[in-house]
């Protein structure tokens, strides 16, 4: 039971596709992690067991939250917000009838989310149970740059539907995912220095660096997207165990797991790109680099394919003054974008250094801002 639940195949036995995910902690599988840490799992399961979670009316993982990031990083993402605060804010917001698109891009332990959720299948209880499962997971979203976050985001996603999910007929992504949402992916056009245009994103860390451009009509059918990068993930494996996949076998193999894949157009230049992310995600299996690239790609395209797709933003931005951003080039960029880009930026050069980041800078997201 415990090696299921750890590994994801419990929750995908439930039709929860990525609430488990190859992310930053999918080293508790590894089978030495797995002896030392078996009796404590066996033991926490025990305890969980004795809670009705269907019951649960309020974001109980935000003590989890807070309890498990750095109070240091806890400054630098913002605190968290009280629960009445995020329903009365959404109650003010979203509209009593029907469903709105919905984003919070720093969404913590997800009280947005769940309050977001709440208010929706509150107020719409017509359709059949499916029907009201995928209104909902096509309206509410939330980006945070956190790894444990995002973790604990998708569990409080899944607490807010409660027993919608068994209604589910095929297998459903939750809608939370890890990204900078102040940033989106470079766009890359189709000229004569460039051969595709489409979205770059670079992987394999700073040491051993790899660019991956995807076309645009792979970046706005993100289901057909999600089954791909898996797809190729599972070719790159077996790719660097034998050497023997070729562009035409993963293909062939991407026509059979994601068929509907190759109805779209540009169709030759995605499979061109695939094969060259499964060449580069191989070499770095092969050479023990690969941990989590995989995870990485299929969520760093996420501002992208979100871009232009919601109504409202809804959150609590990190309030993280300038002064405090570590990194020099963020640093230089966020500064960039708040007096040349957006001309937000107050003239005093003292009072930059105290500028909060959440007001100096509108996110690349920002163009359906209400």
């Amino acid at each position: 039971m415990t090696r299921d639940v750890l590994s994801g195949l419990y929750f995908r036995s439930k039709r929860l596709a990525n609430l488990v995910d190859d992310d930053f902690f999918h080293w508790i599988r590894d089978p030495e992690a797995e002896k030392i840490l078996a009796g404590m799992w066996e033991r926490l399961l025990s305890h969980l067991t004795e809670y009705d979670l269907s019951q649960v009316r309020e974001d109980v993982l935000k003590g989890v939250y807070q309890q498990l990031i750095d109070p240091k990083d806890r400054h630098d993402l913002g605190e968290y917000t009280g629960d009445w605060l995020c329903e009365r804010m959404v109650t003010e917001l979203l509209p009593k009838h029907g469903y709105k698109a919905v984003l919070d891009p720093s969404s913590g332990s997800g009280s947005f989310l769940r309050a977001s959720i709440t208010h929706f299948l509150k107020h719409n209880t017509e359709g059949t149970d499916n029907d009201r499962l995928r209104q909902v997971l096509a309206s509410v979203h939330g980006i945070d740059i956190h790894p444990v976050a995002v973790t604990i985001s998708k569990a409080t996603y899944v607490l807010a539907l409660g027993k919608l999910i068994n209604a589910a007929r095929k297998p459903i992504q939750i809608p939370v995912y890890m990204a900078d949402s102040l940033f989106l992916p470079r766009e890359v056009e189709d000229n004569f220095f460039e051969k595709l245009s489409g979205v770059e994103i670079s992987f394999g860390g700073k040491k051993d660096e790899r660019q991956v451009v995807m076309p645009h009509m792979l970046i706005h059918s993100p289901e057909i997207f999600d089954d791909a990068i898996a797809a190729c993930t599972s070719i790159a494996k077996e790719h660097a165990r034998t050497g023997k996949d070729t562009r035409k076998s993963m293909e062939n193999h991407l026509a059979q797991v994601v068929p509907s894949i190759t109805t779209l157009l540009e169709y030759s230049k995605i499979v061109d790109a695939l094969w060259s992310f499964a060449e580069s995600l191989a070499d770095l299996i092969r050479q023990k680099k690969n941990s989590i690239w995989s995870f990485i790609i299929r969520n760093s395209y996420r501002p992208a394919m979100l871009k232009h797709q919601f109504d409202f933003i809804i959150g609590n931005p990190p309030w993280l003054s300038y002064r405090f951003i570590s990194d020099p080039e963020y640093q230089e960029e966020i500064k960039k974008r708040a007096v040349t880009t957006y001309k937000i930026a107050p003239k005093s050069q003292k009072l930059f250094t105290q500028m909060e980041l959440a007001g100096c800078v509108p996110g690349p997201l920002d163009g359906d801002l209400r």
